[in-house]
C-alpha cells in the first residue's frame, strides 16, 4: 500500500471512530503510538490528523498535543443552520423530480419507519440509552442521503453527506435519547415521505423544516446535560 492509500485509510478509520464516539471528546491522540499499532510510518498518520483537524474533528493544542475535539454549541447551531438552508430546498426538488424507481425505494422507507414505530417504540424508556439507537442513527443518515439522490444532483449528495457525518457525531455523543423524541422523529420522517409521495413540494419543505428544528432543539438539550462534551471552541 502506497503512502497516499495509507493516509486515506488512516483518515477514514480515525474519522469513523470519532464520529461513532469511540474516540471521546478531549481524548489525547498519540500519532507515534497509533503508527506503531498500525505498523506503518508516522507520515500518513500525521497527514490524516492534519486533515481531520482542518475538518474540526481533531484539535492540535500547544503542550497537550493532538486531542479529539469537543462539540461546541456554536457548531451545533451552524450545522443545523446549514441543514435548514439546504434540506428544505432539496426536498422541494426531490418531491418534484422523484422517478418511479426512487418512489419504490421511498415506499420501502415508509414501511421500515412504520415497522420501527410500531414494533420498537414501546421498548424505549425515557432518559436511558435507547436499544437499537445506533441502527436508527445510521438509518436516519441513509434516509436523508436517499432524499438527496432523488434530486439527481451529485453535488447536493456530497453536501448532505458531509452534513450528515457531522450530525452523526452529535447523535453519538448525546448518548441518550428520550422515547418521546424518537417517536416524534419517526413520525416526522413519515410526514416527509407522505408529502414527497404526493409530490407536494411545499408540504415536504415544511415537514423537513419542522423535523430539523425539533432535532436541533432535542440534541442541544441533551448535550447541555453533559458539559464535558461541550466546549466553547
Amino acid at each position: 500500500m502506497n503512502e497516499m492509500k495509507k493516509k486515506t485509510s488512516v483518515y477514514q478509520l480515525l474519522k469513523k471512530e470519532i464520529v461513532l464516539g469511540k474516540r471521546k471528546p478531549g481524548e489525547v491522540f498519540g500519532e507515534k503510538e497509533f503508527a506503531q499499532q498500525m505498523k506503518i510510518s508516522r507520515t500518513p498518520v500525521h497527514e490524516a490528523v492534519m486533515q481531520l483537524s482542518q475538518e474540526g474533528y481533531m484539535r492540535i493544542m500547544p503542550q497537550r498535543g493532538t486531542v479529539v475535539s469537543n462539540i461546541s454549541l456554536d457548531e451545533i447551531y451552524k450545522l443545523y443552520e446549514a441543514r435548514m438552508i439546504l434540506e428544505p430546498s432539496l426536498i422541494r426538488i426531490a418531491a418534484e423530480k422523484i422517478d418511479d424507481e426512487h418512489r419504490k425505494e421511498l415506499m420501502q422507507w415508509k414501511k421500515d419507519f412504520k415497522k420501527i414505530l410500531t414494533a420498537k417504540a414501546e421498548q424505549w424508556q425515557n432518559d436511558l440509552k435507547v436499544e437499537g439507537a445506533e441502527d436508527f442513527y445510521d438509518m436516519d443518515a441513509k434516509f436523508h442521503l436517499f432524499l438527496a439522490t432523488c434530486t439527481g444532483n451529485e453535488i447536493l449528495n456530497d453536501y448532505v453527506d458531509q452534513l450528515m457525518m457531522k450530525t452523526q457525531r452529535i447523535r453519538c455523543l448525546s448518548n441518550t435519547e428520550s422515547r418521546d423524541r424518537y417517536q416524534a422523529s419517526l413520525k416526522e420522517h413519515l410526514d416527509i415521505i407522505e408529502a414527497v409521495e404526493k409530490k407536494d413540494a411545499e408540504k415536504a419543505s415544511e415537514a423537513m423544516m419542522i423535523h430539523l428544528k425539533n432535532s436541533e432543539e432535542g440534541y442541544t438539550a441533551l448535550l447541555m446535560k453533559d458539559a464535558s462534551k461541550i466546549s466553547v471552541f
